[in-house]
C-alpha cells in the first residue's frame, strides 16, 4: 500500500543544497510550501476515518500523496540542477 508523504520529510533536501547563509530560491520555498501544506491536508483526511476501509476519498488522498511525492522529486531535481550550475557543476 502507498504511505503517505510526511511533512518533515519534504524539506531535508532543501537543507542539503542550500547553508543558512545563502537565500532558498522562492520558487523553491513556494513549491514546497505547497506541497507540505497539501500533504497535511491529506493527512489529517486521512485521519477522519482510521480502520475504515479504505473509501473513495481515502484513495484519492492516496493518490494525491503519491502525486506530491513525485512532484517533490521533480522540484528536488531541478534545485539540485540550479544548484550545481551555481557553483560551476553544470552537467
Amino acid at each position: 500500500m502507498t504511505r503517505l508523504a510526511e511533512p518533515d520529510d519534504t524539506n531535508r533536501f532543501v537543507e542539503e543544497l542550500y547553508t543558512p547563509e545563502e537565500e532558498v530560491p522562492g520558487w523553491v520555498s513556494a513549491a514546497m510550501r505547497y506541497i507540505d501544506q497539501r500533504t497535511l491536508e491529506i493527512a489529517q483526511q486521512s485521519e477522519a476515518a482510521p480502520g475504515q476501509a479504505i473509501s473513495t476519498s481515502r484513495m484519492a488522498g492516496l493518490e494525491q500523496s503519491d502525486t506530491l511525492r513525485k512532484l517533490q522529486s521533480i522540484v528536488e531535481d531541478e534545485a539540485r540542477s540550479e544548484a550545481s550550475s551555481r557553483q560551476g557543476g553544470g552537467q
